[in-house]
């Protein structure tokens, strides 16, 4: 009796070992532990490299307005410059005249300093010649005018004699006379010269003084211009490094993207991940999958934050229906949801379709349940083609899977 108590324990332990063996597979999901952890890595990496191209594009941003208000700036500067050039170019005009003024004024005291110099030789000569002839009468003890009229011969010669006598004298006074008026004209000439030349000078320095303040104003303006076009140039290759960093991470991602679309149909095909999707019959819920195809991320913490729905991996285009009838209450592009459809379905309950390439019901639009409403495509935060789906509970966000049939 003991022997055979022992038996049937040895049998039930061994109904239980092989049955443990048997289901161990499927409870516990060691297949394709070690390609879902690649694939965990390469989403961190399409993650971190998301957060980079969003700073540069920030920064790409950012420098493209500075280069813009840099560029107003100088334009601003070199109409500016040209302004100056222009007051220069006037005043310069004026300068030209002035010491065209002033070189005829040169000329006219030139001239008029031959006149004066000519006069005063000739006023020297007559005077020279006046005194000669005086002191030719006393050298010579010829007769005085007085003597010349008495020795006349008659009243007729007296009178032509005292005519001859009257003539010279008045033709020596009258050309002393003439001479110390060109001569006093010349010099009042001379001095009003002069005068015009000191004016016109101080005209020429004022013009000049002008001359160099705009001139000062100009060079200061240039030295702003060159600052700025080497502010702008820096700008311009720091924008053109960015790019070739944007360029080099969305190289990167378009790689991790390719990779994770392979180890996510890796995965999905193991018996572990539960095999694909598919539309049919809804559930007792009344809510039926949204599309068919891949499921290949759940519902739960992921990337160390809450993934609120469920990824189903289809090709671009995919038809996308509603999940249960009701009214949609967003069409639109909705931040990381990329272009999204959301659906009320009465009583705080909605759904959620995000990542469309195409939105084909409208807001307001009352839909049936599997009535076609986007097509599947990658917009928004999306590490390539699926359809991120949610079911939502006066707004918290429950396991689509515990509603799907």
């Amino acid at each position: 009796m003991q022997l055979d108590f022992i038996k049937r324990v040895f049998f039930i332990l061994m109904v239980y070992t092989i049955a443990f063996s048997l289901l161990l597979p499927f409870s516990s999901p060691v297949f394709g532990a070690t390609d879902q952890q690649k694939l965990d890595n390469i989403r961190k990496e399409i993650e971190k490299n998301r957060n980079k191209s969003t700073e540069n594009e920030k920064t790409q941003s950012e420098l493209e307005k500075e280069i813009e208000e840099a560029d107003k700036a100088l334009s601003d500067v070199q109409e500016e410059i040209d302004h100056l050039q222009s007051e220069i170019d006037e005043v310069s005009a004026k300068m030209r005249i002035v010491r065209g003024e002033l070189s005829n004024l040169k000329d006219q005291l030139i001239k008029n300093q031959n006149e004066l110099n000519n006069a005063l030789r000739e006023l020297r000569r007559l005077n020279k010649q006046l005194g000669d002839r005086a002191e030719e009468y006393y050298k010579n003890n010829e007769m005085s005018y007085i003597e010349v009229l008495l020795s006349a011969e008659s009243f007729l010669d007296f009178l032509n004699k005292a005519d001859f006598l009257a003539r010279i004298v008045n033709q020596d006074t009258k050309l002393l006379k003439e001479i110390k008026n060109v001569k006093a004209e010349v010099e009042a000439s001379k001095k009003d010269i002069e005068q015009n030349e000191v004016d016109t000078q101080e005209r020429e320095a004022e013009l000049q003084t002008e001359i160099d303040r705009i001139s000062s104003l100009q060079n200061r303006e240039k030295s702003e211009r060159n600052s700025l076009t080497g502010l702008m140039n820096d700008k311009k290759a720091i924008l053109a490094k960015t790019g070739d960093e944007q360029a080099q991470i969305e190289a990167k991602l378009a790689a991790y993207a390719r990779d994770a679309a392979d180890l996510e149909r890796i995965i999905n095909s193991s018996p572990s991940r539960g095999g694909g999707t598919f539309i049919g019959t809804p559930s007792a819920s009344g809510f039926q999958w949204p599309v068919s195809g891949t499921l290949t991320s759940r519902f739960g913490q992921r990337w160390g934050r809450m993934h609120e729905g469920i990824d189903i991996g289809v090709p671009i285009g995919t038809p996308v229906v509603a999940s249960k009838a009701g009214v949609v209450s967003v069409s639109s592009y909705y931040g990381g949801y990329g272009y999204l459809i959301d659906i009320d379905h009465g009583g705080g309950v909605h759904t959620r379709y995000g990542h469309n390439s195409r939105l084909i019901a409208r807001e307001g639009q009352a839909v049936s349940r599997g009535q076609e409403i986007a097509k599947a495509g990658s917009s928004g935060r999306s590490t390539g083609p699926h359809v991120h789906f949610e079911i939502r509970f006066n707004g918290v966000a429950y396991d689509p899977l515990n509603y799907l049939p």
